[in-house]
């Protein structure tokens, strides 16, 4: 499953979490977006920060394809 349909998942949990103690969000889309990705953090499955460019090879690659097209 791809990080972004497991955070999606894990929003939805949290969703439920927040009815089941009657606090349906009061909080914007976003910020439970961001909630969802901390918890994905400490359970250590997703980590957003991204590398610098010179040493993401990948990325690097990505960025030559995009600029030649």
């Amino acid at each position: 499953m791809s990080d972004e349909k497991e955070i999606i998942r894990m929003e939805v949990q949290i969703r439920g979490i927040m009815l089941e103690i009657g606090k349906m969000p009061s909080r914007p889309e976003p910020e439970i977006a961001a909630l969802a990705v901390e918890m994905r953090q400490a359970i250590g499955k997703y980590n957003p920060i991204k590398k610098p460019l010179e040493e993401s090879p990948s990325r690097r690659s990505k960025e030559r394809f995009r600029t030649r097209g």
